[in-house]
Formats: C-alpha cells, structure tokens, sequence
C-alpha cells in the first residue's frame, strides 16, 4: 500500500464572528492501511480559535483531503454529547452535492423542536431557501428562510428560532432547495426537554 498525505481544511460556520478564521491543518502522512482521527478539542487543533477573542467557541464544518491522489475513507463522526448520548452522522463527500435536501420528520412542540444543518460541498457560492409543510403537505405561510453559503460553509436551522411564524404547535416536514447540486445534510436533530432528554438523528434525504 502507499501511504496518503492528508490535510483538513476548517470553514468557520455562517453567522460566526469575523475572527472566527478559515484554517487549515498542515499536511500530515496517513500510513497505509492504518487510520487517524481528528478531534477538534485535541491541541493539534488549537490554531482554530484565537485566544481571548469571540471565536472562543469555535464552530464549523471540516474537510480531510488527501494531497496525493491516495484514497480515504471516512467511517462516521460524533456531533456533540446532550446529556450522555451522542449523535453520529456519516461523512460524506463532494460527490453527494444534491440540488435539495428533503428532512421528512421536523416538529415544535411545547419544549420538542427540530434541528436541521446542511453544507455546501461544491466550490462556489449557493444560494439556499428552506420550506416547512405540514402533515397534509400544506406550505407553513411565512416561513421560508434563506441564507448565501460560501464554498464548504455550513448553516443551521431550528423550528424554535428560525422564524417568529413558525407554528408553535408544528409538525411536518422540511425542504432545503438550490439550484445546483452542492448540498449535503450534515445532520437532523430532535431533541425533547425536560428532566429525561432525548436526542434522535438523522441525515436529510438528497434529490
């Protein structure tokens, strides 16, 4: 086997402060057959945020490429832990862009509410627009967000914040459209609150 020379761009998420900085993790070799992986809390990490300044919390998408044409696979990743329990999504390259995204369960409900977060995978600029419907595929009025997504930029949604419209008693489904095929779903999130959360998740339908 041949070893692979990595590196693994970081997009600051939309809406982060402006010293919240692209960076990349300098090229590092991936010895064959064996496996690495990359946590954003470990030291290797730390040129991701400046210290004493906004971007403390730093929050974004990541790429790992390889730099020598040599193969990589990805197995899964974990999101973040919401009371002891984690939410895996798998990762996903850029042939999986799609034109829209399809989230087939999305609810808010008394402390219940719906995440949803999608990417840009291709090399230019999208332009992203998101429909909720409800059970009888009926279009929630006045709720279309929208947003600009730069090259590997990530945006999130949430039914309890995402527009002063959204019916407080919603349950339905949701669309992301765009018109080329650069989106992938990172991940959906439903979470419950009260004394024992619970977390479900899943990745977004591409079409």
């Amino acid at each position: 086997g041949t070893d692979a020379t990595g590196e693994v761009p970081c997009t600051p998420r939309d809406g982060r402060p402006s010293d919240c900085k692209a960076w990349t993790m300098p090229s590092h070799t991936i010895p064959a057959y064996s496996s690495k992986g990359y946590n954003s809390g470990d030291a290797e990490f730390d040129n991701l945020v400046t210290r004493n300044s906004a971007c403390m919390g730093w929050d974004g998408t990541a790429e790992v490429k390889s730099t020598n044409g040599v193969k990589l696979a990805g197995i899964a990743n974990t999101v973040w832990r919401w009371n002891n329990r984690a939410g895996i999504y798998s990762l996903a390259g850029v042939e999986d862009g799609r034109v829209s995204l399809v989230f087939p369960k999305q609810m808010r409900s008394g402390s219940s509410k719906s995440a949803i977060n999608v990417m840009n995978v291709s090399a230019s600029t999208v332009d992203i627009e998101v429909r909720y419907y409800d059970t009888n595929g009926n279009e929630a009025p006045n709720v279309t967000p929208s947003a600009t997504l730069q090259p590997l930029e990530a945006i999130g949604f949430n039914t309890a914040s995402v527009s002063t419209n959204m019916p407080k008693n919603f349950e339905g489904s949701a669309i992301v459209y765009t018109d080329k095929p650069a989106l992938i779903a990172i991940s959906n999130l439903i979470y419950t609150g009260g004394s024992e959360s619970r977390v479900a998740i899943y990745n977004g339908i591409g079409r």
